[in-house]
């Protein structure tokens, strides 16, 4: 008789209908974690978020910081904002865990108000003056993106000027970047000057393209895929890996040919987030990946 797949085998193998049925009340908080995953993966969030507040405490215990992630992951997902208002109460009413818990603590309520404008953005019709004020405004940069995110297939004559003005005046450097990929996704062909960690160059949006979109990125998170042990370090990378791209942008992230190489830097570096403790060799490895992330922390950090 051949063995019982362990539900973590189960979700390795992608088996994710068997990881939900396989899961009962009594299963560990990592598994909880595997199912909560699977119900993603399988389209039903609203089941993944009933999952993770029945084992919420649980799942805190067994790792705070994943526990955030996936909550508002899902919360965002949903669109459940009043909801997040209320879990980042409960997350900030829960004991002292850590210095890195307390951070990501401190960035939970930008972080959900940058989603929440972000999803008026796509939703809500904002008129041309109104996309123009949050554009003009490097002071809020969450109604930035969401202005951004409105007029992604808009014509963008009406603002061309204050798009250029966002590439090289005072936002954020997740706005700038963003604004430029507006610019590449469109095929802008005009130069245009754009400055970002005192780095300033002359560029034609046309000629780059998203770091999302390209086949090395597509490498790499297939690399994370394979090579990652532990579904917790492997969500954390895949972030990771996000940040990174943004931040080096518009320079290319990975060498062709190196797209392993960085999936395994990136996992170790999600691990070492996590609280695994790394050999001197990983921590080397995962230095040069850590300075760049490090240096140029997202909106809400």
């Amino acid at each position: 008789m051949p063995a019982v797949k362990t539900i973590q085998e189960l979700f390795n193998e992608g088996d994710y209908e068997s990881v939900v049925a396989s899961y009962v009340p009594g299963s560990s908080a990592k598994d909880a974690f595997l199912a909560i995953s699977s119900y993603l993966s399988l389209g039903k969030g609203r089941e993944a978020m009933e999952l993770l507040l029945k084992r919420r405490e649980d799942l805190w215990k067994e790792n705070p910081t994943l526990t955030m992630k996936v909550n508002f992951d899902l919360r965002f997902i949903l669109n459940q904002f009043d909801e997040a208002y209320e879990d980042e109460k409960w997350f900030a009413n829960q004991p002292y865990v850590s210095q890195e818990v307390e951070e990501v603590l401190r960035g939970l309520p930008k972080a959900i108000r940058a989603n929440e404008l972000a999803t008026k953005g796509k939703t809500a019709a904002m008129g041309e003056d109104e996309i123009l004020d949050c554009l003009r405004n490097p002071g809020d940069p969450y109604a930035c993106l969401a202005a951004l995110s409105q007029i992604k297939n808009a014509d963008l004559e009406p603002y061309e000027e204050v798009i250029e003005g966002i590439l090289c005046g005072p936002y954020h450097a997740d706005v700038k970047s963003f604004a430029l990929m507006l610019l590449s996704d469109r095929g802008y062909q005009k130069e245009v000057l754009f400055e970002k960690k005192g780095e300033r160059m002359r560029i034609v949006p046309a000629k780059i393209g998203s770091p999302f979109a390209t086949k090395e990125y597509r490498k790499v998170h297939e690399e994370i895929t394979n090579k990652g042990k532990d579904v917790s370090a492997t969500q954390v990378a895949y972030g990771l890996l996000d940040q990174y791209c943004l931040a080096l942008y518009p320079h290319r992230f990975v060498e062709a040919g190196k797209e392993g190489e960085l999936a395994s830097r990136l996992l170790d570096l999600a691990r070492s987030y996590l609280g695994d403790k790394l050999s001197q060799k990983e921590l080397d490895n995962a230095a040069p990946t850590r300075k760049i992330i490090e240096e140029n922390p997202p909106l809400g950090a």
